[in-house]
């Protein structure tokens, strides 16, 4: 299987940073920084890398830190695995126990309804049935920063029915309500005295995407998401909160899942979700997201 891995070079920096397993994209020049790994996701398929490979994928030079995991481990994984149109792999499966779903984290975090802008900004952009905040988001399926590989047939799927439409929807014909959503800066993690960094909330959303896609899918797009085991739900955890909530809780979840008991989750989570979030953008605050991800 031609397997191919690339991470993102966005500062001249990141060419001496690549994780063991992976080639460097050349992308300084960065000529749309709002759209982030997004723009690259388009540069790629406009240039039809993704034809070259059986599977690709492009993540951020943080990869290795966030998911701890490098190119070798995740080439092997899909080697032993073939067969799947795309291969995910979540760098934050903790988020699952703290979360409901994407969904819920996004509007417990910010101080404005995300979700129903996210659901306002997609329709004006003819993406249709990717925002489902009912819809319970298990480590089976849920996806983080974008980190997956695909096949041809996935890439050209995405990206065409999701991914290019809202690049490519032009900002001007947005209602003002969208636009502001979509393009003006919003807060993002970071020691930043609350100025936040320019950046809209159109990534943040198009990073939610995935997950929804895959599912909504399922039935012609084969996926696999990377296994999840108590060791290494703990490994991703980026924060004691975390920590404790794995340890005191996982698996009061694990058996409220299994049991299908939507109820019980939805009552946990209503109670559990604000805090996690508000402790999740506390800690970056105070840490800043360089040493976060040291």
């Amino acid at each position: 299987m031609n397997i191919g891995l690339y991470q993102n070079c966005i500062f001249e920096r990141d060419f001496d940073r690549l994780s063991a397993g992976f080639q460097s994209i050349d992308f300084i020049h960065n000529p749309r920084p709002w759209l982030r790994e997004f723009q690259i996701f388009q540069d790629i398929f406009e240039k039809e890398l993704h034809l070259k490979h059986d599977v690709v994928g492009a993540v951020s030079i943080n990869f290795e830190k966030k998911a701890k995991l490098n190119g070798i481990e995740v080439k092997d994984w899909i080697q032993k695995n073939p067969g799947y149109d795309v291969y995910v792999i979540n760098p934050f499966p903790q988020f699952a126990y703290c979360h409901f779903n994407l969904w819920q984290f996004s509007d417990n975090r910010s101080s404005f309804p995300f979700t129903e802008q996210s659901a306002q900004s997609l329709q004006e952009c003819r993406v249709e049935g990717l925002v489902n905040p009912k819809r319970r988001q298990s480590n089976s399926s849920l996806a983080t920063c974008s980190y997956w590989f695909g096949n041809a047939d996935f890439w050209e799927r995405y990206l065409n029915e999701v991914l290019l439409r809202v690049i490519n929807t032009n900002p001007s014909g947005l209602s003002p309500d969208v636009y502001r959503f979509l393009y003006e800066p919003t807060y993002y993690y970071a020691n930043y005295s609350n100025q936040g960094v320019p950046v809209g909330n159109i990534a943040f959303l198009l990073e939610r995407t995935l997950s929804e896609f895959i599912v909504r899918e399922k039935n012609s797009i084969r996926s696999l998401v990377y296994p999840v085991d108590r060791q290494r739900l703990l490994k991703c955890c980026l924060f004691d909160f975390e920590r404790e909530i794995i340890r005191k809780y996982a698996d009061y979840v694990d058996d409220l899942e299994d049991a299908g008991n939507e109820s019980g989750l939805r009552d946990y989570f209503l109670t559990t979700s604000p805090r996690a979030a508000q402790q999740w953008t506390e800690s970056f605050e105070k840490l800043g997201r360089e040493n976060v991800y040291k």
